[in-house]
């Protein structure tokens, strides 16, 4: 039934088959506009998938045999009006598939039956075709938490203001990179038909750079970017290729000015200790500085690093990541102490330095020296000379005992002027 009253709404009353076919003819055949054009038809399709989920060209969908929910599936290429997937369990055409919609079922040439699911981002992660290993979802999500990312709406009004910049250094499959990308897309406006994709990348107020010195892993990644729901994470996401520390010092340069830029870092690259220096130097005071090791080793060799060279850096916390898809998290206890014997005989020698008419005054650091000797813990690292030949490294879980993880994590903070 069709109402024409001009107060009323128009409602169109048609079988659940009849909405499935209407949306079928309207789409096969559909062309669609190239990534990052801006297009009035692409805005319209986007709308009507509120009312309507089935599936569209250029889609992917996941699908899982019938009856074995638990499995992977098989995660489709896009979708096309000629496209098939062939396997020993038969061929599905991708026009059976376009018009289904989650959950739906659609049956292969032998009779197999498969259920149609949408794609999420763990799911894309992990079964996407990879050249290197990527950092799974579960961990993904941990690294996006220690962020603590926090992006407001733009205000078109403000296009002066500071940009929220992150670098990724260590491109490798691209997982991160969404993961990254998705949390800070909120910073920047949605682009509009007036405006060309130059002009729109031009005023975003949130950037991704991601680098990797693998020119074919770089662009393999920008391909999974790309593909995850038809690009919508790619427009946030900046590409290079090369050392990042002579990134770092080419983009102060280009900028003309040495003011820090970056609003938080993070680094899963070889000899990571190398190229603490030049990242951190483009770090706002408070941004997070964050590096992924295999081994505790690599992280007890980048804080020394920090620690040797006095780098702007304070060490916040150390986690060790879970294995087999857990999220980990596990805290370790990484610090420079001086061992209590070590400590007493350097208290000996300055009482012995002492003069006897200081005797009223060597009672109260007596006491305060037994709370350190007895808590190595309140020594801060700031408090420990350059040279001090007495100092080792404490490291060990925070909890419970060692377990074999996927790796660690350690997070750093950017000092101010004041420490």
């Amino acid at each position: 039934m069709l109402s024409t009253s001009t107060r009323d709404p128009i409602v169109v009353v048609v079988e659940k088959g009849e909405v499935q076919g209407m949306f079928r003819k309207m789409l096969v055949g559909a062309s669609f506009p190239g990534q990052g054009q801006a297009s009035l038809q692409l805005a319209a399709l986007e709308k009507s998938r509120s009312l309507d989920f089935s599936k569209y060209p250029r889609d992917l969908v996941l699908l899982r045999p019938l009856g074995r929910g638990n499995s992977d599936g098989k995660l489709t290429k896009p979708l096309s009006t000629d496209g098939k997937i062939e396997g020993h369990k038969g061929t599905i055409r991708h026009s059976d598939i376009i018009g289904k919609r989650p959950r739906d079922i659609v049956q292969s040439t032998t009779g197999t039956k498969f259920r149609v699911h949408d794609v999420s981002l763990s799911d894309y992660v992990r079964l996407s075709r990879r050249l290197v290993t990527p950092i799974y979802p579960a961990d993904a999500n941990v690294i996006v938490s220690l962020f603590d990312i926090h992006i407001q709406q733009p205000n078109p009004e403000d296009t002066d203001g500071p940009r929220y910049e992150i670098l990724e250094a260590g491109t490798g499959h691209g997982a991160l990179t969404l993961h990254l990308s998705r949390a800070l897309s909120a910073g920047n406006a949605p682009q509009t038909a007036s405006e060309s994709h130059d002009e729109w990348r031009a005023g975003r107020r949130a950037v991704l750079h991601t680098i990797d010195i693998s020119e074919k892993y770089s662009k393999h990644a920008e391909k999974i970017v790309a593909g995850f729901r038809r690009g919508m994470y790619a427009g946030h996401v900046d590409f290079h290729v090369g050392s990042v520390s002579d990134w770092v010092r080419s983009e102060a340069q280009q900028r003309g000015s040495s003011a820090a830029f970056l609003s938080n870092a993070f680094l899963d690259l070889p000899s990571i200790e190398e190229h603490i220096e030049a990242v951190s130097s483009a770090l706002v005071p408070g941004g997070k500085l964050i590096i992924f090791a295999p081994s505790i080793t690599q992280i007890l060799t980048s804080f020394e690093r920090v620690r040797k060279d006095g780098l702007p850096l304070l060490l916040d916390q150390v986690l060790e990541l879970g294995t087999n898809g857990s999220s980990g998290g596990k805290e370790w206890d990484v610090r420079t102490v001086i061992p209590r014997d070590k400590l007493k005989a350097k208290q000996k020698t300055s009482e012995h330095a002492l003069d006897e008419s200081q005797t009223e005054s060597l009672d109260a650091v007596e006491i305060q020296s037994s709370s350190q000797i007895e808590q190595v813990s309140v020594i801060e690292e700031e408090q420990i000379s350059e040279d001090d030949s007495d100092v080792k490294m404490v490291c060990r879980p925070k909890v419970g005992g060692r377990v074999v993880g996927g790796g660690f994590l350690a997070v750093f903070i950017r000092k101010g002027e004041d420490g």
